[in-house]
């Protein structure tokens, strides 16, 4: 997929390709800190913060379990925090539900 780093990470301005930036001289690899497009293809609400700067809208849609052993249910923020879900990942990627394996850096 054009825009995938690797398993974790995107760039949203979809300028990665074929292992490299094509807008930067040094590549994603080495400048992630300081890339603005660089994301997490599933982030928490919590590294949804801290990359966009504002808080994950309680509106907003996003994939949530139970329990490890669960499968990914989609529904809004507010309601995954209401029921006390064990793990939320947002649901603002193109990437779709996570690995069922999946945990948060």
């Amino acid at each position: 997929m054009l825009g995938k780093i690797d398993k974790d990470f995107y760039c949203s301005a979809n300028c990665y390709a074929d292992g490299d930036c094509e807008t930067s001289l040094c590549g994603c690899q080495t400048c992630q800190n300081d890339c603005k497009n660089h994301h997490r293809k599933h982030p928490t609400p919590e590294q949804f913060k801290e990359e966009y700067g504002f808080d994950y809208p309680d509106d907003w849609a996003v994939y949530c379990r139970k329990s490890k052993n669960d499968e990914w249910e989609i529904g809004a923020f507010w309601g995954a925090k209401h029921y006390q879900c064990k793990e939320i990942v947002c649901a603002c990627t193109p990437f779709g539900t996570p690995d069922k394996d999946w945990r948060p850096e």
